[in-house]
This record gives structure tokens, sequence and C-alpha cells, in this order.
């Protein structure tokens, strides 16, 4: 009988360690969150002090140097905008002349899609 029940106890301790049970693992980490695409862009002929910086979630991320007369029409038509990649859903997003103080577009919160793109034009 003692030879039986070392059997069995070894085929369990086979089993528990082939499942990978018997100890405690620690869960996989989250995936990252989904993100999506900022594009920031202005018709403004006369870019404020040369360039717009660009603050995502009260950091800046960038700035704008450049301006287009029309909205980008898809995420890949970036000329002329300021592109960054961001976390998907609702981003505050503020800009300001990056050498007139004076001259700023008041934060206000952006839905960013996940695999996809917003576009803000500053006016």
């Amino acid at each position: 009988m003692n030879l039986l029940k070392s059997a069995a106890i070894a085929a369990s301790i086979a089993l528990l360690t082939a499942c990978g049970g018997g100890g405690s693992s620690t869960p996989p980490p989250p995936p990252p969150p989904a993100q999506g695409l900022l594009i920031v862009w202005t018709a403004l002929t006369a870019v404020p002090g040369g360039s717009i910086n660009i603050s995502v979630d009260n950091a800046v991320v960038g700035n704008l140097a450049k301006y287009r007369t029309t909205p980008p029409v898809s995420c890949a038509d970036t000329a002329g905008t300021f592109v960054t990649a961001v976390n998907a859903g609702a981003r505050l997003v503020a800009a300001a002349s990056s050498t007139q103080p004076g001259i700023t577009w008041a934060p206000a919160n952006y839905t960013v899609p996940a695999n996809g793109c917003f576009a803000l034009q500053l006016k």
C-alpha cells in the first residue's frame, strides 16, 4: 500500500509541475494602454512666435512650426501638422506661443480614439 501511495503522490506532483501549479506565480503584466494619434494643426499663416508649444495632460510634448490651409483628411495626412502618439481616451490639450506669452489656447479635453486619430485645429 505504501508503494501505491508513493506512486499517487509522485503522479500528483508531476501533474502540478506540468500544469504550473504547486507554487505561486505572478500574473502577467496588464497590456499597455491602447494608443491613438493626436494631430494638431493651424491655418494661421503667421504661426505666433515662430512655433506653438503643444501640451498634453499638462506636459509639453512638442511644437508646431508650420501651417496648412485645410484639415487633415486621414491619419496619414500630416504635412504641416504636429503629431504625437498618446494613450487613447480623454486627453487635456493646451497650446501656447513659444515666444509670445500672451498667445495661448486654453486647455480642453479631447477624445483620441484607440488605433485612430484626432485632428485639432488651433484657431
